[in-house]
């Protein structure tokens, strides 16, 4: 907040309003720090009891499938639900100096009928300990993506433990699971929705980003948002699935035939436009220059290496959208001390992108196979994006044949 130094502050601080407060026998709700404090007559937090999860192995966007599914149990339950630990764009084990979900997001807009505390506030009074991958203190459960969560409320209604810690398998529940047609419903999909909004610290903190030098061009560019991980590549540099992945013959170009594309979308959009800057923000960066203190997507690095042939095709794709006039990435300029961490630079991009003049994406199957055309990443931009009709009508959803939506007039340049 001095000169150009922007920081998130921290809401995991203990806080009178964080405290759950048992006012009746089964109620429990946050209290005002204006209202007298019950602790002054009981001990709330030996009668409280919790949900919460540890680590999850997928990055931001999934861990919401996992956080809407604990939201909703937790409510079924009457149980207070300790904010999970996040760093690194992803949920993590309980820690006393990570940021964690109340940090990031509002939760208690979009689960107000949920009970929050900040994992760091409730550690300071419940400490958990784990041994050998255990945690010894906790009932440890491993929720199945079928399972809804009024049947995995009922099965759970005799256990006593004070803590119940959601934990995964990556076998039979990590996060992207809880999103299949078997899984998801319409609560689900609401309260995945709202956990989208961002929580008030952040969202000062990234758009005060938008007024910083070197950041106001945002507020009239062309920002591409190229989620190219598909299942293809995906699967390549796992080794999984031989018939799903990549053709080392006919693939050989792949990404640089996939920027070629998205150049050409490009140049499309700015004959209705004009001819603005362009804003690159993608995963096809990856490794960290400056001393780690700079990094772009990080989720596969250590598998590039095995395809030496793919990483080529990468970088040189890279380095032709970046060698065009006018295009920069915007992967790089966040502010120290948040570049390497994939969470919150993730955060940042879909929140910019939301706000951004002009916005260019691949949500259509015509340009699947060089993007991830079903990410909820993307799909979450797009949506932001549609609640507001200046920038709806300047969103274009693929770059193959890029179309503005439905309802909105054609764009020519003497309209700017």
């Amino acid at each position: 907040t001095q000169a150009t130094t922007v920081r998130v502050r921290s809401t995991s601080e203990p806080s009178t309003t964080e405290r759950p407060v048992v006012t009746q026998a089964t109620t429990v709700r946050a209290r005002s720090t204006s209202e007298p404090t019950a602790l002054e007559t009981r001990d709330v937090w030996a009668e409280t009891k919790f949900l919460t999860l540890d680590r999850r192995s997928e990055m931001t966007n999934m861990n919401r499938f996992c956080l809407a599914h604990a939201v909703i149990l937790a409510e079924r339950m009457n149980r207070t639900l300790v904010a999970p630990s996040v760093r690194g764009g992803l949920l993590s084990d309980p820690s006393t100096t990570s940021l964690d979900a109340l940090d990031f997001w509002d939760l208690r807009r979009a689960a107000p009928n949920v009970v929050f505390v900040s994992m760091k506030t409730f550690l300071q009074h419940v400490p958990l300990k784990n041994e050998q991958g255990h945690w010894l203190n906790a009932h440890e459960e491993w929720p199945m993506p079928a399972e809804r969560e009024d049947a995995l409320a009922q099965r759970l209604k005799s256990i006593s433990a004070k803590v119940i810690i959601l934990r995964e398998d990556p076998s039979r529940n990590m996060c992207w699971m809880f999103k299949e047609q078997n899984s998801m419903h319409d609560e689900g999909r609401k309260v995945y929705a709202n956990l989208r909004v961002l929580s008030k610290p952040f969202k000062n903190y990234a758009s005060h980003m938008l007024f910083l030098p070197g950041f106001e061009f945002l507020q009239s560019a062309l920002v591409v948002q190229w989620r190219s991980m598909t299942n293809q590549l995906m699967y390549t540099l796992q080794g999984w699935n031989p018939k799903e992945q990549l053709n080392a013959n006919t693939d050989s170009r792949h990404h640089q035939d996939c920027a070629k594309s998205i150049a050409e979308g490009v140049e499309k959009i700015k004959a209705e436009v004009g001819n603005r800057s362009v804003v690159l923000f993608s995963d096809i960066h990856t490794g960290c220059e400056q001393g780690g203190k700079v990094c772009g997507y990080r989720e596969f690095e250590g598998l590039w290496q095995k395809h030496l042939a793919l990483d080529a095709d990468r970088k040189a794709a890279q380095a032709y959208l970046e060698g065009h006039q006018h295009w920069s990435s915007g992967e790089h300029p966040f502010h120290e001390g948040y570049e390497s961490d994939g969470g919150v630079e993730g955060l940042l991009i879909e929140y910019l992108s939301g706000l951004a003049f002009a916005l260019l994406t691949c949500t259509k199957g015509d340009c699947g196979h060089c993007a991830r055309g079903d990410s909820g990443f993307s799909r979450s931009i797009v949506a932001v994006r549609m609640q507001s009709e200046t920038t709806k009508c300047m969103t274009w959803d693929s770059w193959t044949s890029p179309r503005l939506p439905a309802g909105c007039p054609p764009r020519h340049q003497h309209e700017r």
